[in-house]
């Protein structure tokens, strides 16, 4: 059973009546209001205030944080929402106290959260992103430089998962990845790797998914596509299968790279800071890529359009209907939005607003309520301590100025977010804290 190390309860208000010296205040409160109003010889009601109808994203409350074995990268679940696979990295041994390698942790959904039901190790101390593929067969995992993983799920439940590996190049730094909605491939962001004849260091890596006669996964990796930026950490695919979208946090000096925006202050700086206030560098990009071309010619010719993108920016989210894009900033404390019409036949003109995320240092962001309501997970890394990490609630039509509709306290450096299939859940993982935390409607 996991180790379930906090929980907490929504506040009812209706509650408050219940104590005594508050019945008593209430009661001295509607004398005055029936005198106020003519005393005995009132005969209209005093109607009582109808009680706050609060969306789906204002009900959201902490449920529980579960201590994991490493540090935790993110959640992906089965389409039916009943098993929860969470990648973790930097496993200690507990009796040497030595860091080992990483894997995935296996948990079945119960009525009052999740129970523990597996581990699947992996050759490589990091694991970072993953998914389960559309056809619920395999389970992909983003390895740092080992590349990536597929695990057989049916053999995972069964305690029997054998990884397969594929190599993504030296020093990959393999961080997250999509598939297309047929199962059959596979775009990763690889982090630092550098692609044949590229000089920055990031990629975009473009893997086939086979299976073998027992209906096995294997990959192929097809090419790798450099974004002409450096470190990409996120990356996206429209629900079509139709557009792969990566973002690159520093587009480097010197570079001729053709980049839309540029005359937009909003999303282009030269003296970005995060962490070193002495080291200030460039904003980054949003790159669009051709998921078909991608494909038959995995190359910079897949590349559409190259948008600036603010300070850091580190993940990405596209509404269901295809028609907006998010990302999170994290240099920049806010997200940005992109018509994605736009980002193909007037780029300069793509870029929507910029709203503040609610706290400092912005990482996992995830759409939620149909898209009404972004959940942004404000990681506080680079301050000293990490504590004023939060879990804030936005609306999608907010404003600069307009308040949050929800803040929640997490962990320390809350990285990864995944929603359950049914939307009743958060899953939120505390990078330095390795939990677990659990926030339910």
């Amino acid at each position: 059973m996991p180790a379930y190390i906090n929980s907490a309860q929504s506040f009812n208000s209706g509650h408050l009546l219940k104590h005594p010296k508050l019945k008593l205040a209430a009661a001295l409160l509607s004398v005055a209001l029936i005198s106020a109003c003519g005393g005995e010889d009132s005969t209209e009601p005093v109607a009582s205030a109808p009680a706050p109808v609060l969306s789906p994203a204002e009900k959201y409350s902490a449920l529980l944080e579960i201590r994991t074995l490493g540090n935790p990268g993110k959640v992906a679940t089965t389409k039916d929402g009943n098993t929860v696979f969470l990648s973790v990295s930097t496993i200690v041994d507990s009796a040497t106290q030595k860091e080992g390698n990483g894997g995935i942790e296996i948990f079945k959904k119960t009525a009052t959260g999740l129970e523990k039901t597996g581990f699947i190790p992996v050759n490589s101390i990091y694991a970072h992103g993953l998914t389960v593929l559309p056809d619920q067969s395999t389970l992909a995992v983003a390895i740092g430089n080992a590349g990536l993983a597929l695990i057989d799920i049916q053999d995972a439940l069964k305690g029997k998962a054998n990884p397969v590996y594929i190599d993504l190049g030296k020093n990959a730094g393999t961080f997250d990845l999509v598939s297309t909605p047929d199962s059959k491939y596979i775009y990763t962001a690889n982090e630092y790797g550098v692609a044949a004849g590229a000089s920055t260091p990031g990629n975009v890596g473009v893997i086939e998914i086979s299976k073998d006669a027992r209906g096995k996964a294997n990959g192929k990796l097809l090419g790798q596509i450099t974004t002409g930026a450096s470190t990409i950490a996120g990356i996206a695919i429209t629900p079509d299968g139709k557009r792969v979208y990566a973002v690159s946090q520093i587009l480097l000096p010197n570079n001729t790279l053709k980049v839309a925006g540029l005359n937009n202050p909003a999303i282009t700086k030269q003296t970005c800071v995060q962490g070193d206030p002495n080291k200030p560098y460039p904003h980054g990009i949003l790159t669009v890529i051709d998921a078909q071309k991608a494909i038959t010619s995995p190359s910079p010719a897949a590349v559409l359009n190259n948008i600036a993108a603010a300070c850091s920016p580190v993940r990405i989210a596209v509404t269901a209907d295809q028609k907006k894009l998010w990302i999170s900033a994290r240099g920049e404390n806010k997200v940005l939005s992109y018509d994605i019409a736009a980002l193909e036949t007037t780029p300069d003109q793509a870029f929507l607003s910029a709203i503040d995320s609610g706290g400092s240092a912005p990482v996992g962001i995830h759409l939620l309520d149909n898209d009404q309501v972004i959940a942004v997970a404000n990681s506080d890394r680079f301050s000293n301590t990490g504590k004023a990490a939060n879990l804030t609630l936005l609306k999608t039509s907010a404003t600069a100025s307009s308040p949050s509709i929800k803040t929640l306290q997490t962990g320390l450096f809350p990285r990864g977010l995944t929603v359950s299939p049914d939307g009743k859940t958060i899953y939120l993982t505390n990078y330095v804290s390795s939990t677990l935390q659990l926030i339910a409607n």
